[in-house]
């Protein structure tokens, strides 16, 4: 074996061996199920204090062989309780699986992905993920992050989210109620307006929970102070306003509904901005009697 390839060996050798120091057995895996596994956990051990002891949220670690699959702990029972005081319980918690890390060598890190494909197998042993593991888990996806707190796993690590994410995406802040969803809500917002101080977020408050979170940096409004023009209107909320019974005026009412389009194009054309407007929708084509675009009521009576 050439000397290359024996420093090569002996770095891997010291990868593997240093990732092995920072790991915790914690249990076995006793059922594999899709995207989720059962693990028993092993006897209580005195030199793990409760914060290091699996719980609800927490991150686990699974050795593939080809991989380190990552679970999220969702579930924790003792289907089996012992009767004698002295007995050992069965104690199982459920892990669902979230992710996987290719495993690092001495030219290439470890790289996180979602999705298994490598599953755990039965008694393959569960260990705490290590702080690099849950580092590289956490960490932010390029410059447009912000922090929010740190992982309650381990401290040490900051959470942070990603902006174009966040405001991109779909997302949801579930719990029951008091579990802090409107404070977390707020501290996020807080988080990404410290940062971005020009940054324009609308947030519409039907229970009037966050009036008082932002300070001067809000701009509160309510049903005493927000005026919506007319143009801003649904058709079908213009016709509750017009015809409020709808009698014997079906005629006007599918009148209307093909003179507001008109009547939306003659007041772009008569703007440079609105010419523009137009060019880029092919003449206006694209605007329809629900299209948020003003237009004058005097304008609509001449057609």
């Amino acid at each position: 074996m050439s000397q290359a390839a024996v420093d090569n060996v002996t770095a891997a050798d010291k990868l593997r061996a240093a990732s092995q120091r920072r790991r915790t057995r914690i249990g076995e895996v006793v059922s594999v199920n899709g995207s989720h596994a059962l693990v028993m956990l092993d006897e209580d051990r005195p030199d793990l204090d409760r914060v290091h002891r699996p719980q609800l949220g927490a991150i686990l670690s699974i050795d593939t062989g080809t991989c380190i699959v990552l679970g999220l702990v969702s579930a924790m029972s003792v289907p089996a309780p012992s009767l004698d005081s002295g007995g050992k319980d069965l104690r199982i918690i459920e892990l669902e699986l979230i992710g996987e890390f290719t495993k690092p060598t001495p030219k290439t890190p470890a790289r996180f992905r979602r999705g298994v494909s490598t599953y755990p197998t039965l008694h393959d042993e569960v260990q705490l993920a290590a702080r690099d593991e849950l580092a590289a888990l956490f960490a932010a996806n390029g410059s447009a992050s912000v922090r929010i707190g740190v992982v309650k796993q381990d401290v040490a690590i900051p959470a942070t989210v990603s902006v174009n994410d966040l405001f991109s995406r779909h997302c949801a802040i579930l719990g029951t109620t008091g579990s802090g969803k409107s404070c977390a809500i707020t501290l996020m917002l807080s988080a990404v307006l410290a940062r971005y101080r020009h940054g324009h977020i609308v947030v519409l408050d039907p229970h009037n929970e966050y009036s008082h979170c932002f300070g001067g940096d809000a701009v509160v409004f309510d049903t005493s102070s927000l005026t919506l023009p007319y143009w801003m209107l649904t058709f079908e909320e213009l016709v509750e306003i017009l015809y409020p019974g709808r009698m014997n005026c079906a005629e006007e009412i599918e009148i209307l509904g093909d003179l507001i389009p008109l009547a939306k194009k003659m007041n772009l054309s008569n703007s440079t901005a609105g010419a523009k407007l137009m060019a880029e929708r092919r003449e206006g084509s694209n605007i329809t009697v629900d299209t948020p675009v003003p237009y004058r009521i005097s304008e609509l009576l001449t057609l």
